[in-house]
Protein backbone atom coordinates (compact mmCIF):
# COMPACT_ATOMS: atom_id res chain seq x y z
CA UNK A 1 0.00 0.00 0.00
CA UNK A 2 2.87 2.56 0.45
CA UNK A 3 4.68 4.16 -2.17
CA UNK A 4 6.43 7.21 -3.64
CA UNK A 5 6.47 9.41 -6.51
CA UNK A 6 2.72 9.08 -7.04
CA UNK A 7 2.51 5.62 -8.08
CA UNK A 8 -0.61 3.96 -8.29
CA UNK A 9 -0.77 1.34 -5.03
CA UNK A 10 -4.08 1.46 -3.80
CA UNK A 11 -6.27 -1.87 -4.04
CA UNK A 12 -8.94 -0.47 -6.15
CA UNK A 13 -6.53 -0.08 -8.98
CA UNK A 14 -5.78 -3.77 -9.43
CA UNK A 15 -9.57 -5.14 -9.38
CA UNK A 16 -12.26 -5.88 -7.09
CA UNK A 17 -10.42 -9.16 -6.16
CA UNK A 18 -7.53 -7.06 -5.11
CA UNK A 19 -9.52 -4.95 -3.25
CA UNK A 20 -12.08 -7.92 -1.38
CA UNK A 21 -8.92 -9.41 -0.40
CA UNK A 22 -7.42 -6.21 1.07
CA UNK A 23 -10.75 -5.26 3.13
CA UNK A 24 -10.56 -9.08 4.59
CA UNK A 25 -7.24 -8.62 5.58
CA UNK A 26 -7.91 -5.20 7.29
CA UNK A 27 -10.73 -6.59 8.80
CA UNK A 28 -9.00 -9.88 10.46
CA UNK A 29 -6.46 -6.90 11.28
CA UNK A 30 -8.97 -5.16 14.02
CA UNK A 31 -10.64 -9.02 15.11
CA UNK A 32 -6.53 -9.85 15.72
CA UNK A 33 -5.91 -6.04 18.09
CA UNK A 34 -7.25 -7.36 21.41
CA UNK A 35 -4.83 -10.21 21.34
CA UNK A 36 -2.14 -8.31 19.93
CA UNK A 37 -2.25 -5.51 22.19
CA UNK A 38 -2.65 -7.93 24.58
CA UNK A 39 0.43 -10.22 23.91
CA UNK A 40 2.04 -7.15 23.81
CA UNK A 41 1.53 -5.90 27.11
CA UNK A 42 2.17 -9.43 28.94
CA UNK A 43 5.91 -9.48 27.25
CA UNK A 44 6.48 -5.70 28.42
CA UNK A 45 5.38 -6.62 31.55
CA UNK A 46 7.44 -9.92 31.77
CA UNK A 47 10.36 -8.44 29.62
CA UNK A 48 10.24 -10.36 26.96
CA UNK A 49 11.02 -8.87 23.43
CA UNK A 50 8.24 -9.41 20.78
Amino acid sequence: MHGDLNQQRQPWVFGKRAEDLCREAIRLRYKLIPYIYAYERKLYDEGFPL
